[in-house]
């Protein structure tokens, strides 16, 4: 299962501050070893010290020492400029079952200073916000959010969503609409979906430092009465025509070119060979990175002419809980460097979301060696497995 701009696509300005109770429930322990030692460096003179008593002088070692400890705990939690989820759907059984109705989002788990370490956090919205609508077609699952849904998904820390999957139109273009209009009240910006073709298939860019992002998202799924025409709404069909069209209007621009797409086949762990040829025909185009959703399971890591491929990042907090489990998912981060010509550092970081283990709370997998995560299994010359993550050289 799973707005219209100028010609340059809907421009992002850096993320906004987070609301109040969000600021007072995700800081970070880094925030308290900065306060510590920034700029505050504990140094003082042997005579100085005879003047401190013992539990004073002890207390002085402690604060040091807790300082240096959580500055160790939070060295993995550097800023990434951009953080790449898979599936998100909030459903009111994961509202119930994390108390989240009423109060700050629980559904994101352990996730959430993995979310606080990016500039931008970018997922796939699988399913429509809003109110009782009547379905306009046929199919066999429609996937429906509460309306509260967006502001606690940006109450998180996610301020992109990509809209072209097989879901965005299962309560027709009211449905679509209505989550469009629920995004943008939240400060959550979007792409994939439209009121034509030429308006869902239009890039999202987000503006950064070093080099500006252009973001893509396309969809390879049924029905195709989802997808939007050049006169109808819905959500961006990944022809390879476009797909390239688009990519390479993005690249000429020099931008750093991400083309996400959901396809694939649910629960395959295996990319399919269409996947491949599509993946392989953007960056030939121009494209800096692919990346996929849909299948709710992770699928294999691939690098073409030095491009890195990740063609299903799985679940991420997906508020489903199917009886045989099945459910995987990792994020993939991407910090840029200053210069074209140096390769951004990508990382991998798996995440456990089985809902019969993890009670619709994702959090991160630590542990020595890699988690075996569906065909993932990136080359030891390509990733290298630390402690929580994949780190990959491209």
């Amino acid at each position: 299962m799973s707005k219209s701009g100028g010609e340059r696509g809907i421009r992002t300005p850096g993320r906004l501050p987070y609301n109040g109770f969000q600021d007072r429930r995700l800081k970070p322990l880094g925030h308290l070893s900065l306060i510590i030692a920034k700029d505050r460096t504990i140094n003082y003179q042997f005579s100085q010290f005879q003047r401190i008593s013992v539990k004073r002088l002890i207390a002085v070692f402690l604060l040091s020492a807790l300082s240096l400890t959580l500055r160790a705990s939070t060295a993995k939690c550097e800023i990434a400029d951009l953080q790449f989820f898979g599936d998100v759907l909030i459903t009111n059984k994961a509202l119930y079952q994390t108390d989240s109705k009423h109060a700050m989002s629980r559904i994101f788990g352990d996730t959430l200073p993995l979310l606080n370490a990016a500039k931008h956090n970018i997922v796939n919205l699988e399913g429509v916000i809003t109110g009782p609508l009547p379905r306009t077609t046929w199919k066999q699952y429609f996937l429906r959010m509460a309306p509260q849904s967006a502001k606690l998904i940006r109450a998180a820390g996610i301020d992109v969503a990509t809209l072209a999957n097989n879901h965005s139109m299962d309560y027709g273009f009211s449905g679509l609409i209505s989550t469009m209009m629920s995004l943008a009240k939240a400060d959550i910006r979007f792409t994939g979906a439209g009121a034509d073709l030429s308006t869902a298939s239009k890039p999202l860019i987000i503006e950064l430092g070093p080099r500006s992002v252009c973001l893509l998202a396309f969809s390879k799924t049924l029905p195709e009465t989802f997808w939007a025409t050049a006169t109808q709404a819905g959500t961006a069909f990944a022809s390879e025509k476009l797909t390239a069209r688009r990519v390479r209007d993005c690249h000429a621009k020099g931008y750093y070119t991400v083309v996400s797409f959901h396809w694939g086949q649910e629960g395959e762990k295996k990319a399919a060979e269409y996947q491949r040829e599509l993946a392989r025909a953007v960056i030939d185009a121009g494209a800096d990175l692919v990346i996929g959703h849909h299948p709710h399971v992770v699928q294999d890591i691939e690098s073409y002419r030095g491009k890195p491929i990740f063609y299903s990042l799985g679940n991420f907090a997906f508020g489903t809980e199917p009886a045989t489990g099945g459910q995987e998912g990792i994020v993939v981060r991407v910090t840029l460097n200053q210069s074209e010509d140096q390769n951004p550092l990508i990382e991998a970081i798996p995440l456990d979301v089985n809902n019969q283990i993890v009670r619709f709370t994702p959090k991160p997998i630590e542990q020595s060696s890699p988690p075996p995560l569906g065909a993932l299994s990136p080359n030891n010359d390509l990733c290298q497995w630390q402690r929580d993550r994949w780190t990959c050289q491209f």
